[in-house]
């Protein structure tokens, strides 16, 4: 019973934000289905990861898989079309020593955590 009454509370919230809105935080924020549910549902409990079954069963109870589709292929296709632009002056040689030094303190902690 739990899950349905999630379940349907979760229509609601994608009824109440629209397929507008929901397609812009797709588009500009959300960067993946799963990343789109998190951002639009609580989680049942803490660190639980939200399952993306009722946003797909709202697309299709609203007919919406065809411009769900046409959503999905604009932002591929954004994205492929981008340009990533540096700061001038950025130092890829000091960007991998900082990245490798990061990655190798945060090695060590995980290492005496356990």
């Amino acid at each position: 019973m739990a899950g349905r009454r999630v379940r349907s509370s979760r229509m609601r919230e994608l009824d109440r934000l629209g397929f507008p809105e929901i397609a812009k935080l797709y588009v500009t924020r959300a960067g993946s289905i799963q990343g789109l549910c998190q951002m639009l549902f609580e989680p049942r409990s803490e660190g639980e990861r939200v399952g993306v079954a009722p946003f797909y069963a709202w697309l299709k109870q609203n007919n919406l898989e065809g411009a769900w589709r046409l959503t999905v292929k604009l932002r591929n296709e954004m994205v492929q079309e981008v340009e990533i632009l540096m700061p001038e002056g950025f130092d890829w040689r000091r960007w991998s020593f900082d990245a490798q030094m990061a990655s190798a303190i945060g090695g060590a902690k995980e290492g005496s955590e356990s």
